[in-house]
């Protein structure tokens, strides 16, 4: 199998939010010739690639093969919002609800928290 190592910059400048090496450069406190040889040289930067998904919560199945899933703030969000509405129901401040209901109102939430803070589900790389 073989690695698209410019599309795994171009995912690491996406979830840095930059557009260029030399910004990516600055974000993960290396030269832009160091990220320019990850390209030329076919090298994944694993050690950026892990640093990335602690930092911004993206996965690495994403940055390495370009696998959309949820983040890692996605899975807890949508299991708090949907404990928080199984709680609701038996204490009976909301009507009782099944849990096919409640996943569903736990993904609006999950979607309208996305817009709320910017989170942008990932696209295709960027050049630089």
């Amino acid at each position: 199998m073989t690695v698209d190592t410019k599309a795994i910059v171009g995912r690491l400048c996406e979830a840095w939010q930059v557009k260029k090496y030399k910004d990516l450069a600055a974000k993960l406190s290396v030269g832009e010739s160091t990220v320019s040889s990850w390209v030329n040289n076919s090298r994944i930067p694993f050690n950026e690639c892990i640093n990335t998904v602690s930092k911004r919560g993206c996965t690495l199945d994403w940055l390495i093969f370009g696998n959309h899933g949820q983040s890692l703030f996605e899975l807890p969000l949508k299991e708090a919002v949907k404990s928080a509405l199984s709680e609701a129901c038996e204490i009976e401040l909301i009507d009782d609800i099944s849990p096919p209901i409640i996943n569903s109102i736990a993904n609006m939430a999950l979607r309208d928290y996305k817009k709320l803070v910017d989170i942008k589900a990932p696209q295709n790389g960027h050049s630089g």
